[in-house]
């Protein structure tokens, strides 16, 4: 991502084939963004969350629109080991210096819209992102099953003692799907890059509360739900290369719906392999001159995301029915 570059993405997180993020914002999400200290660490580097709050970012008809937001830190150590000196050439020149680039989020609770903003140079990748959002939100996991475990068993003897699978079996780990926002611009770009499309693969996320799947992929995922797949897909191949422009618009129809994967396979104009996903054609949009508040900073997110929408560039994502008691419910964090 380039500095000052906002990036939207579905964030699709799940405890089980029944339960998604909402159910156990209040004992698993919530902390796990806002508690202090818990850090997800991969060699010399550690990914922390900083300053995250959760505060209501605009209102609805049917009530508040609420969200969690903050800084997401790449706190690492970059190391030189040579430079180059034009009456030398090259010399071994070994050293090392801190570095604390990071990006800046707006998940709305309402619709599960993540804005990913990147502050610096070298932002952190939404990959990143996911992984340590997972990563914390398993750590709190944990803490929550002991905490039941502990609670639950006060009044218990004997076999009526519930155990700790007892309890993961009631709340199993969550799963985290991070699944960046497509634009058509960027659609078009990627398709003019292939000479030929061999494959087309659409691997569904099973979503969370909201409404958001593109009709033809929500038909499909309704008919196959009952057999509680832990993967679906759907493939379209032909070796001989397949229509490019029904591919394009058969891409753009699914990625509309934002809760698939889809990855493109065939040749560019030399004849030599090509394979792009998501990511070579998620929506980015440049922000002149951000707030440096962090509450200015929110809410001219959240402003683009909602010029977005009026525009017609996004699919708008209302609240789905049944949510708003959940996020009323998160009031109290305020």
């Amino acid at each position: 991502m380039r500095q000052n570059d906002l990036s939207l993405a579905n964030f699709i997180l799940r405890f089980g084939p029944d339960e998604v993020l909402l159910d156990h914002a209040e004992e698993i999400v919530v902390p796990a963004f806002t508690q202090d200290g818990t850090v997800r660490t991969r060699g010399e580097t550690t990914y922390r969350f900083h300053k995250v709050v959760i505060s209501k970012v605009g209102e609805e008809k049917s009530g508040p629109i609420l969200a969690i937001s903050g800084h997401f830190v790449k706190d690492t150590v970059l190391i030189r080991q040579q430079i180059f000196r034009r009456d030398i050439g090259i010399v071994e020149d070994v050293r090392t210096m801190e570095s604390a680039p990071s990006a800046f989020f707006v998940l709305l609770l309402n619709n599960h819209r993540l804005l990913y903003f990147a502050e610096t140079v070298a932002a952190p990748s939404l990959e990143s992102f996911r992984a340590t959002a997972e990563y914390l939100l398993r750590e709190q996991w944990h803490r929550y099953i002991r905490q039941r475990y502990e609670s639950d068993n006060v009044t218990r003897r004997g076999v009526d003692r519930l155990t700790i699978k007892d309890l993961q079996r009631r709340v199993p780990p969550p799963v985290l799907a991070v699944v960046p926002v497509a634009g058509e611009e960027e659609i078009t770009d990627v398709i003019q890059r292939f000479k030929k499309i061999k494959q087309v693969k659409f691997r569904l996320m099973e979503p969370n509360d909201e409404l958001d799947a593109s009709a033809a992929i929500a038909a499909v995922e309704h008919s196959f739900r009952p057999l509680r797949p832990t993967r679906l897909e759907v493939l379209a191949s032909d070796p001989r290369g397949m229509n490019k422009k029904e591919a394009e618009a058969k891409i753009s129809e699914v990625a509309e719906g934002q809760n698939t994967h889809i990855e493109i396979e065939g040749e560019d104009a030399a004849g030599f392999r090509l394979k792009v996903d998501n990511d070579e054609f998620a929506l980015s949009i440049p922000i002149g001159e951000p707030p440096a508040n962090d509450a200015d900073l929110r809410k001219e997110l959240v402003d683009v995301y909602v010029k977005l929408g009026d525009e017609g560039k996004i699919r708008r994502i209302p609240t789905a029915p049944g949510v708003m008691e959940k996020i009323l419910r998160l009031m109290r964090f305020l």
